[in-house]
């Protein structure tokens, strides 16, 4: 192999190994936030500051973060007790809807727990397994639920029901749908299902704090 064909091997291998870099970096300072600040809207801004300066650094043109900073100003707005518009929620009709927040943590809950079947743990021990970092984060049961362990398997079911049924997915299911397509990929490269499964509930336990 000629030089001339070595230097774009290299100059690729030098790209490559600056963009993992990069990573390692913004992931270990995202994750100093999580763990040095107290409050999930203190986190939040905490990342959103830390991502925009990595934008700013890539010389990401201002215009273009404008979104990202004016989610920064309503957070700002916030601590000084305003409601930023930006927050300011929609005016729906029908049925009360079920928050964000909530969703996410039932749509890790049951990844969770698929992720432990693949990992060969059975069904039942699976459920209870994610049912105890649940209770930890301090999800809320409903009331008038069975055994927790059988409410997580019923959160499985209905997202793997869900994620069966024909068409383009919207919003939740839409999420659900990428992160179960994830896993498939994770475990179809090879990775140790049980190892995923730990990925997972460790992203659950973070949902509370």
């Amino acid at each position: 192999m000629s030089d001339r064909q070595r230097r774009p091997d290299r100059a690729k291998s030098a790209w490559h190994d600056s963009i993992e870099q990069e990573i390692a970096e913004l992931e270990q300072s995202f994750r100093a936030i999580w763990e040095q600040e107290k409050t999930p809207r203190d986190r939040a801004a905490g990342v959103l500051q830390r991502a925009i300066e990595h934008f700013d650094f890539l010389g990401v043109s201002r215009d273009a973060l404008a979104p990202l900073v004016e989610i920064q100003v309503a957070f700002e707005e916030c601590e000084r007790g305003l409601l930023h518009p930006l927050f300011q929620p929609d005016a729906k009709s029908g049925r009360p809807r079920r928050p964000w927040a909530l969703l996410q943590q039932q749509g890790c809950a049951a990844l969770a727990m698929e992720a432990l079947i693949r990992a060969g743990v059975g069904p039942e021990e699976a459920a209870k397994k994610v049912a105890r970092v649940l209770t930890r984060i301090g999800y809320k049961f409903p009331p008038n639920s069975k055994d927790e362990g059988e409410t997580v398997a019923e959160m499985r079911y209905e997202i793997r029901r869900s994620l069966a049924r024909k068409g383009q997915k919207f919003g939740f299911h839409a999420e659900c749908e990428f992160d179960w397509l994830w896993l498939d990929q994770e475990v179809s490269k090879g990775r140790d299902p049980a190892e995923l499964a730990k990925e997972v509930l460790g992203w659950l336990s973070l949902m509370g704090r």
